[in-house]
């Protein structure tokens, strides 16, 4: 698996989602979503893969898991499946360069 592909992969997926797929103010959470990217990005480049993996779990995924304990951003069904699954992947990337 090539990580940077798959975040640039994800990142474009998230952008391209329509608006029906957010929970209100979609073009906000599509930005904020893509700077939490951006900041995952910059830790995998500089090897802190805790930190990546920590902030996929813990900031971004939780946005489009459908758990009710946190507020989604990302209301589609079929869009929390796919990111899901992509960061559940990452995640276990990284995890492996532990």
């Amino acid at each position: 698996m090539e990580n940077g592909a798959n975040l640039f992969l994800l990142s474009d997926y998230i952008q391209t989602r329509p608006n029906e797929a957010f929970k209100d103010n979609s073009q906000q959470r599509k930005n904020a979503l893509r700077n939490k990217l951006e900041e995952v990005f910059a830790k995998i480049e500089n090897r802190e893969y805790q930190d990546a993996v920590n902030k996929l779990q813990n900031d971004i995924r939780t946005k489009a898991d459908g758990d009710p304990t946190a507020e989604d951003w990302i209301i589609s069904p079929t869009a929390q499946e796919q990111i899901c699954d992509i960061i559940d992947e990452l995640i276990s990337y990284f995890k492996d360069l532990l």
